[in-house]
């Protein structure tokens, strides 16, 4: 089984919406022959990551289907046939147009659309101000900071780190 790339979904230039699509695509069943302990540890960050949306989240991971890049969203994941998964993060956009593009996806896969459970993540840069972040919690965005995605990650560092050496150095 050829396991996932981290270069085939970008350039030598890895954005942190490349790394987490990446990170997640581990999480399929059908990694586990490749890496047990990356599977695993991908497993552990993605439930960590909705628990910061659904607190009492404590189901097991079977299934993925990741996408960076789709569309105007970073990061489209569904997970198990039941959750939807958006991360955002449009530095590039206006404080107003972030608002209007984040309607319209809330909109766009709501649970009411797709009959599964929409489950949406801003991941803030620090030029945005307290009132945009505000709007969009009231929204029902999550936000993970840097620090909290970092602290997430941090828990399996070690098995991250031994990957991608691997990878580099097998190359």
């Amino acid at each position: 089984m050829i396991e996932p790339n981290i270069f085939s979904v970008s350039n030598p230039i890895i954005s942190s919406d490349v790394a987490l699509c990446w990170l997640m695509n581990w999480a399929n069943d059908a990694y586990k022959r490749v890496s047990t302990d990356m599977n695993h540890a991908s497993k552990k960050i993605i439930s960590a990551i909705i628990q910061k949306s659904i607190p009492d989240f404590d189901e097991d991971i079977q299934d993925i289907s990741v996408a960076c890049g789709y569309g105007e969203i970073n990061v489209f994941a569904e997970i198990n046939n039941k959750i939807i998964m958006i991360v955002m993060n449009k530095a590039t956009y206006t404080e107003q147009k972030r608002l209007q593009l984040y309607r319209k996806l809330q909109e766009l896969y709501s649970t009411e659309h797709t009959g599964r459970k929409l489950i949406t993540i801003h991941y803030p840069h620090k030029e945005e101000s307290q009132e945009f972040l505000e709007q969009i919690k009231d929204m029902g965005w999550t936000i993970i900071t840097k620090g909290e995605y970092i602290e997430i990650v941090h828990k399996y560092r070690d098995v991250l780190v031994d990957n991608v050496l691997d990878k580099i150095l097998d190359d």
